[in-house]
């Protein structure tokens, strides 16, 4: 039997039903193996794929490995947020778009606020100017879901959660909403990161009110 090294803390492995395929899942510090989900071949002796599961799905999940009647096997995550969802066995996602969709009826900020910040960083770097409708609804209506909860919290995420809405608010082009989003953020967190956003819309769009609360 073939040997593999893990330069890493593991979990228990989970193997499929019938003994051929085995999941590692890993833990610990900043290696090349470490919070990653390593998939072997206990037939062939090798190692199928090497993926980071939290780059993918930003919440702890419970690993399974299924097998449909074709033989084709699929890895389950289950996890009490979202309903169940599929990777093929290099990382994949078997319906992304699903997993997506429910993600957005989580109620977690922390969850809800990387994920909109995700969006935002993707279609800046694609260069959209457009965003759909649908979009946009789903990031107001999660930001709003959260609102009460987050600004409750004496934790950085009320910082995060105003700058995350001045963000989208400034996507949309609603500048005047952006700017006071992000006071209110760098008022919690000074290096908070919009300060250089801040004075370009200021510039351009604020009014004498507005001038030099964040000077």
């Amino acid at each position: 039997m073939r040997k593999f090294r893990i330069n890493a803390f593991a979990y228990v492995p989970v193997l499929s039903s019938d003994g051929n395929i085995c999941l590692v899942n890993t833990y610990g510090a900043n290696t090349d193996d470490a919070g990653k989900i390593i998939v072997f071949d206990t037939r062939e002796g090798k190692r199928i794929s090497r993926f980071s599961y939290w780059e993918r799905a930003k919440f702890r999940s419970v690993f399974s490995i299924s097998q449909d009647s074709g033989n084709e096997y699929s890895i389950v995550c289950s996890s009490g947020e979202v309903e169940d969802f599929l990777f093929d066995l290099r990382g994949n996602f078997r319906d992304e778009k699903k997993f997506r969709l429910s993600l957005w009826k989580i109620t977690s900020y922390s969850t809800i606020i990387p994920l909109i910040e995700h969006d935002l960083e993707f279609s800046t770097k694609k260069k959209e100017p457009f965003v759909p409708q649908e979009v946009i609804d789903l990031w107001l209506s999660s930001l709003d879901r959260i609102k009460e909860s987050v600004t409750a919290d004496n934790s950085t995420w009320k910082a995060e959660y105003y700058r995350t809405y001045g963000r989208v608010q400034d996507r949309i082009g609603n500048y005047q909403e952006a700017i006071k989003a992000f006071h209110k953020a760098s008022s919690l967190k000074p290096k908070i990161g919009v300060k250089k956003r801040y004075d370009y819309l200021m510039k351009h769009y604020g009014d004498q009110d507005q001038k030099g609360i964040l000077s």
